[in-house]
């Protein structure tokens, strides 16, 4: 392309030279020439005819393959958007895809979560019942301990209180007298027990 260029450049100035060369010559000629017609026409048909022979010729030499180099690099980019525009719609519907599971995923997680807070709840629920029933059958066992002890320290208090109440009946109850004969009645049980031996 740029050699095309440059040949149209010269092509021109070299055209525009002889122009110019011959405008000077053909200032003093255009009053012969309105008289006789211009001598060198058929120079100028032939300068004419040489420059876009020449120029036709660059043109068909280059134009061609830069049209056709730049028709390829067209069609080449023509491919690649296209190649570039299916990958892209293939991400978007990757993408949209994926938002779609996202949104299944996140009601999942949420089911999920539901029941996992649920089942927690239920477990804690189970636990306090255990916890108060343990509770409960501690505070059973304390009371019946507490009672027993309670029956026995009133047992012993009572049997105490009896003793005593004994003692005292039989002190005042017992004589001289009514000594000797308890006395004898102990030993005569102690014979009779000797004796069965």
């Amino acid at each position: 392309m740029k050699r095309l260029l440059i040949a149209l450049a010269i092509a021109a100035g070299a055209a525009l030279a002889q122009e110019h060369g011959a405008a000077g010559a053909a200032a003093g000629q255009a009053a012969h020439a309105e008289e006789h017609g211009d001598p060198l026409i058929w120079w100028k048909w032939a300068n004419f005819a040489i420059l876009m022979v020449g120029l036709g010729y660059l043109v068909n030499k280059n134009l061609p393959p830069f049209f056709h180099a730049r028709t390829q690099e067209i069609r080449k980019g023509i491919a690649d958007a296209a190649r570039i525009k299916s990958e892209a719609d293939a991400k978007a519907a990757e993408m949209d895809a994926r938002m779609a599971r996202l949104s299944a995923d996140i009601d999942a997680l949420r089911a999920e979560a539901k029941q996992q807070i649920a089942a927690e709840g239920e477990r804690m629920q189970a636990e306090t019942r255990q916890l108060i029933e343990k509770i409960h059958s501690a505070a059973e066992q304390e009371i019946a301990a507490l009672t027993r002890a309670a029956r026995m320290e009133l047992r012993a208090h009572a049997a105490g209180l009896a003793i005593e109440l004994a003692g005292q009946r039989l002190r005042g109850a017992i004589t001289p007298e009514t000594q000797g004969v308890l006395v004898d009645r102990f030993v005569g049980s102690l014979e009779r027990a000797r004796l069965q031996n």
